[in-house]
């Protein structure tokens, strides 16, 4: 940026308060901070228990404005339908959460191993940046046909969003609402996409779609992940381990195959007769 003022970078994220606390997180914060020049502030929603204790909340808010986090906001999910899709509805409103006027959403297991620094100048007068998911999803495409709305490039060329990285201009929360309470039903298999996908169709030209580079995920072919600034795993990422590794200082992706599991022998000794049936 040379020559030019260094923007902030606001960076928020959702997690669970479970163990990603400790093991994800971390890890997440490190790679923001160690690949994001400029001033970057860490800004966490952390989706805590009703039921469990207030004094392990403040334990863990402690711990993570210690490490660094900005700004932490605990509160329950609102579980009403599908998990997922809670948290996907947790995204769009969480500028107002943090009082922010503008953000980068990423999923916390996302590898930063890029500097980020200058996406707040692209496409100023946009509500929302995206990238694209580079897995179509069939029940999402599915979903918005039978609303009579293409995914982003047409039928020739279909793109979905995908909702793991964000950057918010607006809050975009009454628009997500509206979606989801003008099409009910949408599949359960990947709802937040569904409503993802129909605000950004919906936003127009004020939703601008971000170079592939930003952000890909280890569904991408080796040489697009090696060229991204993050990656990100997936939850389908976290299913294939350990027969699918990504090894980070390399950024690339090798598959293992799986162990054959031979039975153990239950005797040393062979049979003591042997029976042979040849059909001819």
């Amino acid at each position: 940026m040379t020559g030019r003022e260094t923007l902030p970078l606001d960076i928020v994220t959702i997690c669970k308060a479970d163990r990603w606390v400790d093991d994800v997180l971390p890890r997440f914060a490190a790679l923001v901070d160690a690949n994001c020049s400029g001033l970057v502030r860490r800004h966490l929603r952390l989706v805590t228990d009703p039921a469990a204790a207030a004094a392990e909340e403040g334990r863990m808010v402690a711990k993570l404005l210690s490490q660094g986090w900005h700004t932490v906001v605990c509160r329950p999910l609102d579980e009403a339908g599908p998990r997922l899709l809670a948290f996907d509805t947790l995204r769009a409103a969480l500028l107002a959460d943090f009082g922010l006027g503008e953000a980068l959403y990423m999923d916390p297991d996302t590898d930063v191993v890029a500097d980020l620094q200058g996406i707040q100048r692209i496409a100023p007068a946009a509500d929302l940046l995206w990238v694209a998911n580079p897995v179509l999803l069939e029940p999402v495409l599915a979903d918005l046909r039978r609303q009579g709305l293409e995914p982003h490039g047409g039928p020739d060329h279909p793109v979905l969003l995908e909702p793991g990285f964000l950057y918010l201009r607006r809050d975009l929360g009454e628009e997500f609402d509206a979606a989801r309470r003008r099409f009910p039903e949408a599949n359960s298999f990947a709802a937040g996409s569904t409503y993802w996908n129909m605000v950004m169709l919906s936003l127009g030209a004020a939703a601008v779609r971000l170079p592939d580079e930003f952000n890909r995920t280890f569904w991408d072919l080796p040489a697009a992940v090696t060229q991204a600034r993050t990656v990100h795993f997936t939850g389908q990422w976290k299913r294939l381990r350990p027969y699918v590794e990504y090894q980070r200082p390399d950024r690339r992706l090798v598959l293992r195959p799986d162990r054959v599991v031979r039975p153990r022998a239950t005797s040393g000794r062979g049979p003591a007769a042997l029976s042979v049936i040849a059909l001819y």
